[in-house]
């Protein structure tokens, strides 16, 4: 994270993983988060494993965000893998079982397929009490679709607001891309989408951006602060 955001002087806590994780840049601590209850986390992994489909665990390991994993097999995780590692600085560790992660405790869940591949295992997921779960598309490939599950006590929605109510900000404004920032746009007064975002964020703008590809964040921030 800390490569990406070089040279940006930021001093607020991050709001990460769908609001699950509260992490300080600065430091590189990770401040709180909420785990995914282990009856829950171990629910899902079940789900997972009766249709074939292997996901990436996270999980603070002796204070460090860390992200587990079975199998690199298929392409579009091992893309995942290298792309977090490469640009982020995620640290991966490859585990016998995600169901031994859950013995310590599970803060987020994602994998990503072809839809077809994960709707079937969405449908069962949704139905598990306590947690919260998004499926969309990504809108960098053609046909991959991603799954992402975290506590029902987590969401963008609440990261943003407990950020506005700790430091006394005024208003929030939001940028997004994909479904799962539509929680982050409920909790903002001024809510804007990049030009390539999903139809379903665009509907709930207030304005429309350049596109990532344009730098169209950055260009908006410059406008309004230089």
């Amino acid at each position: 994270m800390k490569y990406v955001l070089k040279g940006v002087p930021i001093d607020l806590p991050l709001v990460l993983m769908n609001g699950a994780m509260m992490y300080d840049l600065q430091s590189d601590r990770v401040l709180s988060y909420e785990q995914i209850p282990p009856y829950a986390a171990g629910e899902v992994l079940r789900i997972f494993e009766k249709h074939c489909i292997k996901a990436f665990a996270y999980s603070v390991d002796g204070g460090v965000m860390t992200a587990f994993y079975e199998s690199l097999e298929q392409p579009q995780h091992m893309n995942f893998y290298n792309e977090r590692l490469n640009n982020y600085n995620k640290r991966f560790v490859k585990a016998d079982s995600l169901f031994d992660i859950n013995k310590s405790g599970i803060i987020y869940l994602t994998t990503l397929y072809r839809r077809c591949a994960l709707e079937d295992a969405y449908r069962e997921i949704s139905k598990v009490s306590g947690i919260g779960c998004v499926f969309y598309k990504d809108i960098y490939s053609a046909d991959l679709w991603y799954l992402e599950i975290f506590s029902d006590h987590a969401s963008k929605r609440l990261g943003a607001l407990k950020l506005k109510h700790d430091y006394g900000f005024d208003k929030i404004v939001a940028f997004g891309d994909s479904e799962n920032d539509i929680p982050l746009f409920e909790a903002s007064d001024v809510k804007l989408a990049v030009k390539n975002a999903c139809p379903e964020l665009k509907c709930r703008a207030d304005c429309i951006i350049g596109s990532n590809s344009e730098d169209g964040v950055a260009a908006y921030l410059e406008k309004l602060f230089c």
